[in-house]
């Protein structure tokens, strides 16, 4: 993967402009067969920095409808106690949580 993303750098370099990103994900599919988990990490990181830029969730980017898209889960990563409520509190919309912990042994 990282060997991909090396390749794929460039690309992403000459890429001024994040909305514009059509004509950079498809030479970016062209760089290897397969390598979808690389190409998709890129996919996701620029419709994300997108929706970053302009203040909206990314589903909105695509005008989506909020109540048609499938379940999805919180990740709550490994912290305090305390950290992990507020998380929680946070995340309230959410139907589902994957909670990462630690193997104490």
């Amino acid at each position: 993967m990282i060997k991909f993303l090396e390749k794929a750098k460039p690309i992403l370099e000459k890429l001024s402009y994040p909305f514009d990103m059509d004509e950079a994900l498809n030479e970016i599919d062209c760089i290897a067969k397969n390598n979808t988990a690389a190409k998709a990490s890129i996919d996701i990181a620029l419709h994300d920095l997108v929706g970053k830029i302009t203040n909206q969730p990314t589903w909105n980017c695509f005008n989506a409808d909020k109540l048609k898209a499938p379940f999805t889960t919180f990740t709550i990563g490994i912290d305090e106690p305390e950290v992990l409520k507020l998380k929680v509190t946070e995340a309230s919309d959410y139907k589902m949580f994957k909670v990462k912990t630690e193997w104490g042994g």
